[in-house]
């Protein structure tokens, strides 16, 4: 039985994750069922309760994302009768393998990564690490390229369109909903912040200023989660919006009240409520991607998919590349750590302006002179 010892813990508080995974590689040497045994499970158990009731470390949407999509690793193990926790490198190959043909590259990386953080978390060996996971992923991702399996990118909402809608909901007799949503696209393309952040704004967040504009300011982003305070610009003309929609009788403008509010109180989470008690709730994380849908409904397009949460990032960074802003001025405006998704958001634009269109341009014109 002293093969048994390794896996065998009368403290997990002693022993960490990472320690009881080396522990359940040796039992497993040794011949231990190690998927079975008692000892295992409770640990998984504990280690994985410890972990969630830390998980503020992590953003919501990544302890969303990690739960999702470890589901789905778990729902493909139990239809093909293998265990998912500790899984083999042999296991993960294969679901790689099947899944290949269903899911985007990105998707099997997320998919990869949850696999990973859930072993590690659990206090399991990661059967991602071995070279035959990676190589097969690399394998992958390299024949999906081949098949021309790009990523998709968010069709941009630009500075037309955000002016087409400011005629057509911007009028003395628009709704509360319309002006609420108007505000909304407005500081989403004017602010090139997330989605995230404009659905948690504060109406303290927004520091009015004399010559009419305003500043909002900005705790957490996506590449800043230090708290230290950053600041967006909103021009005059997205302030007088909002200054049109605070005086609107259900919109609550004391203190803890969210910028973007509910201007229907019929949902489950606000029955009984008062638009001044709702008016402290953050809105549905969908409020601003049904906002777009109802902007692109509202343009009179085929569908009203056109736009996305992202897309007036991408509209802003293409209408400031065309107007001749640098790459790094775009960049520290969005917030952006790299130039990368400068570079992919405005790359038909750049295509225009390289090296060889202004050669061409400058080609055409010295020949029309000599004609």
């Amino acid at each position: 039985m002293t093969h048994l010892m390794p896996i065998v813990v009368h403290d997990l508080e002693e022993v960490s994750p990472e320690e009881f995974a080396g522990r359940i590689a040796q039992a497993k040497k040794d011949g231990v069922d190690v998927e079975t045994h008692p000892a295992v499970r409770s640990a998984i158990e504990y280690y994985q309760q410890e972990f969630f009731e830390r998980s503020g470390a992590l953003r919501p949407k990544s302890v969303k994302r990690l739960r999702s999509a470890w589901a789905g690793y778990v729902d493909w193990c139990s239809s093909n009768g293998v265990c998912a926790l500790p899984s083999t490198h042999h296991t993960v190959d294969k679901y790689l393998l099947s899944e290949s043909i269903r899911l985007h590259r990105n998707t099997l990386k997320v998919q990869l990564w949850a696999i990973s953080k859930t072993h590690e978390i659990s206090g399991c060996p990661n059967p991602t690490k071995h070279p035959n996971v990676r190589n097969r992923l690399t394998q992958i991702i390299n024949d999906k390229v081949q098949k021309r399996e790009f990523i998709k990118q968010a069709a941009a909402f630009r500075s037309d369109d955000l002016n087409k809608l400011v005629e057509c909901w911007g009028h003395d007799k628009a709704t509360i909903t319309q002006l609420r949503d108007l505000v909304t696209l407005s500081i989403c393309y004017d602010s090139m912040l997330r989605k995230q952040n404009i659905e948690n704004l504060l109406i303290d967040d927004v520091q009015f200023s004399a010559d009419g504009s305003a500043a909002v300011r900005v705790y957490i982003t996506k590449t800043n989660k230090t708290g230290e305070m950053e600041y967006r610009y909103l021009p005059p003309d997205t302030v007088s919006l909002i200054q049109r929609y605070l005086k609107h009788p259900n919109v609550y403008s004391g203190k803890g009240a969210y910028l973007i509010q509910r201007t229907k109180l019929s949902s489950a989470e606000c029955k009984g409520l008062s638009f001044k008690q709702a008016a402290r709730k953050p809105v549905s994380p969908k409020m601003i991607i049904r906002i777009f849908k109802r902007a692109a409904k509202a343009m009179g397009t085929k569908s009203d998919k056109l736009w996305s949460g992202h897309s007036a990032r991408v509209g802003a960074t293409q209408d400031l590349l065309s107007e001749g802003w640098s790459t790094p001025q775009i960049q520290q405006a969005a917030g952006w750590c790299s130039e990368e998704m400068v570079l992919r958001y405005g790359g038909l634009i750049l295509a225009g302006d390289s090296v060889m269109a202004k050669r061409f341009i400058k080609q055409s014109q010295q020949k029309k002179k000599r004609v």
